[in-house]
């Protein structure tokens, strides 16, 4: 963690663990912060509209 580039410290750590589980998608209030990210990322709204799909 101490060598990441990422700004804040727990959107590393949740991007990296996202990476470890392969999950399709990270949910966030704050889409900006995963700017870079290699895992998609939604708001609730997002994820509401795709579960009624």
């Amino acid at each position: 963690m101490l060598l990441t580039s990422w700004q804040d410290p727990e959107d590393a750590l949740m991007h990296e663990v996202a990476l470890s589980l392969r999950v399709d998608a990270i949910i966030s209030r704050n889409a900006q912060d995963y700017e870079g990210s290699f895992v998609s990322v939604l708001p609730c709204s997002e994820l509401f509209e795709e579960f009624k799909s």
